[in-house]
């Protein structure tokens, strides 16, 4: 380090080593506490909320109850009718909004209309039984010394009381079937 004396005062050279040294570390000092000092002034980084911002979130209790107001339809609706079968509603098994399964009997009838129908239908078939019998007698007299003429309307009468069998078991097979299927309907 090389000195100068001026008049009385001692003074270091700006081109020594030392001073630089100095100067260097006086700076790194006041950049470190000015980084420092502008940290500090920023705070962590939390904004100052105004007091009229502030909401106090508390624990409430659950609502079970919701109110509202709509108009609720169904997504398909299907009216249901017993077919070909008439009578009184005995028993209804579901309600509105139920869920049903296919062949689930929704309701039945009173069966005391199809019982009727069923023995007027079974009292149709013994008439036409007897009135088969009837022509038939009737025919085999006809044939044992009876005319052409009288033959051909005895055998028109056992024809028609054929017809009449035949009509009478068909209407008994259906009341009977009506029967047996009121509640499959």
């Amino acid at each position: 380090m090389s000195e100068t004396v001026i008049e009385g005062s001692t003074q270091v050279s700006p081109s020594s080593p030392k001073k630089k040294g100095w100067i260097a570390a006086g700076i790194a000092v006041i950049v470190v506490l000015g980084a420092v000092a502008g940290l500090m002034s920023r705070g962590t980084g939390a904004v100052t909320v105004p007091p009229s911002d502030v909401y106090q979130v508390k624990a409430m209790p659950q609502v079970s109850n919701i109110s509202t107001s709509g108009t609720v339809a169904a997504s398909s609706e299907i009216n249901m009718a017993f077919q070909n079968v008439g009578g009184t509603v005995k028993t209804i098994n579901v309600h509105v909004g139920d869920h049903v399964k296919a062949g689930q009997v929704l309701a039945t009838l009173d069966a005391f209309t199809l019982q009727a129908q069923v023995q007027q239908a079974q009292a149709g078939v013994s008439q036409a039984q007897g009135q088969l019998a009837q022509a038939q007698a009737q025919l085999a007299l006809v044939q044992q010394g009876a005319t052409a003429a009288n033959i051909a309307v005895a055998k028109a009468g056992l024809n028609a009381a054929k017809t009449a069998l035949a009509n009478a078991q068909k209407q008994y097979q259906d009341a009977q079937a009506a029967y047996n299927n009121r509640s499959a309907q």
